[in-house]
């Protein structure tokens, strides 16, 4: 109950978070501040930063004090499957007024990131994260064994670490010359710039966190535990996106661009062939292991104190609907990319609105039969539509691109992952899981099923001769060596 409860005040000021902080803040404000900075000088682009930084105050503050009087009204709309218990519900919004100024904080964070690294400091902004989590997971043992409250240790410790992180990013700051002002002047012409940019990243970041907000809302109808399981099992999806599918598409993203205002799309259609084979090639495994070994992986991870068997079954279950769609998911990071190096913005929206309106339907249909397995498996075939209908849209804006160039692998691909997974299945099935074993036993059982799974799915790629497992072979070999060229120095290159 407690687990839900944080979860579902986070989600608010995550989602403000994500909106205004991480992706469109940055991306709106550091190419004008660049700019500013190369054709004024650092003066000029420190005004420009103390502007946006009043503005940013102003308008989250006001947003703050009006989520934290109207928390009630807040979470109803939020959470209205919860207003029937009154100890569940009262604790969310106890929990939500204490993380809101959370957004203010980390919106602060995000801004002072993006001046820092136009300066070429990326030391303090890197190691924030590090600190946020530091403090989260020290307020969650204090709580747990002193307060004997988790849920309010955790809220009061993501408060803690969101001011950490601004006073990390303020020696740097002062250093470089930033000096705060009162000041505001609303009609700045690099402002209003930075405005005017800010507007169309915001909604394109809305898109994706509306659908988390419909989710949470559904999940709340269902039985407790339910929107728990589902945080847990998208903690283990977001592993393999954020190691590799987000970072293969922040490299295809500026590769791309470059070679689309050269007026290269032969060049820009292997190197998007290029990545979707890449991308395609770690996740399919990867979504298979996953599903494979999901109560395995669960009951390692969680399984203890309160979380118990039931627990893991259930988050099993949101595992399981998630890699269904994991390869799909992972797709769209380098699909994305391939319209903003065209620059088009309009077809990434519609397609995005479009899996907006397939995710509710999808889940008002599916959460009744299956739970809130259904609502992660709504994810999941949005998700794929979405990946489909920009598929099919961009065949026709990289004439020339064929089907068969993005598909040729897929098949040793699928073989590969699948002869994996029957291997992993069958070795787990000799192991016990159950608590009777020692915990150290189960780590072990579990790392030797996915190493030595990920050794027999790598050896039946290269024995069927795929380039792509040869040329990360070589890539590797390269790396292991200390940077000798490889035997296919352009199949490196491209990988």
């Amino acid at each position: 109950m407690s687990a839900d409860a944080f979860f579902a005040a986070f989600r608010l000021p995550n989602f403000l978070r994500r909106m205004f902080a991480e992706g469109s803040l940055t991306a709106a404000f550091i190419p004008v501040f660049s700019e500013v900075q190369t054709r004024e000088g650092r003066s000029s682009a420190f005004r420009l930063a103390v502007l946006t930084l009043n503005w940013l105050i102003l308008i989250l503050s006001l947003i703050c004090i009006a989520c934290i009087l109207f928390a009630p009204q807040v979470v109803s709309l939020l959470t209205p499957g919860w207003i029937q218990d009154p100890v569940k519900f009262s604790l969310t919004v106890r929990l939500t007024r204490i993380m809101f100024p959370y957004i203010l904080l980390i919106s602060m964070t995000a801004l002072a990131m993006g001046v820092l690294n136009a300066q070429g400091h990326f030391a303090s902004p890197a190691l924030a994260p590090a600190a946020l989590n530091v403090v989260l997971i020290v307020s969650a043992l204090l709580s747990a064994w002193g307060w004997g409250k988790p849920a309010l240790g955790l809220a009061v410790g993501v408060l803690v670490g969101g001011l950490v992180q601004v006073l990390m990013q303020l020696p740097p700051l002062w250093k470089r010359g930033f000096r705060w002002k009162p000041v505001l002047d609303p009609k700045d012409p690099h402002l209003c710039k930075v405005g005017r940019l800010f507007l169309p990243s915001f909604l394109g970041s809305a898109v994706y966190q509306v659908n988390m907000v419909v989710l949470t809302v559904l999940a709340s109808l269902l039985p407790q535990g339910s929107l728990s399981a589902l945080y847990y099992a998208d903690r283990l999806v977001q592993f393999p996106l954020g190691v590799f599918a987000i970072a293969v598409g922040t490299a295809a993203l500026p590769a791309l661009s470059r070679r689309a205002s050269e007026g290269d799309m032969d060049g820009m259609r292997e190197t998007f062939v290029q990545a979707f084979r890449h991308v395609g090639l770690i996740m399919i495994p990867s979504a298979v292991g996953l599903i494979v070994l999901r109560e395995p992986i669960m009951a390692i991870l969680f399984q203890r104190g309160r979380f118990d068997w039931v627990a893991t079954h259930m988050s099993a279950q949101a595992l399981f609907a998630y890699g269904v769609g994991l390869w799909f998911v992972a797709e769209l990071r380098v699909l994305a990319p391939a319209f903003y190096a065209l620059k088009d913005t309009t077809t990434p929206m519609k397609a995005a609105v479009m899996a907006i309106l397939l995710n509710l339907l999808f889940s008002l249909l599916l959460m009744r039969p299956l739970g809130h397995a259904g609502l992660a498996l709504a994810l999941s075939l949005s998700a794929t539509c979405q990946w489909a209908g920009l598929l099919w849209r961009l065949r026709s804006r990289l004439m020339g691109l064929k089907l068969w160039d993005l598909f040729a692998p897929i098949p040793s691909i699928l073989l590969a992952s699948t002869m994996m997974g029957l291997f992993c299945w069958f070795l787990s099935g000799m192991v016990d899981w159950s608590e009777s074993a020692t915990y150290l036993q189960r780590v072990a059982s579990l790392v030797v099923c996915i190493f030595t799974g990920g050794i027999l799915y790598a050896g039946i790629l290269y024995a069927l001769g795929l380039q792509e497992a040869r040329d990360i072979f070589l890539l590797i070999l390269r790396k292991v060596r200390g940077g000798r060229s490889c035997r296919d120095r352009g199949s490196c290159d491209n990988s």
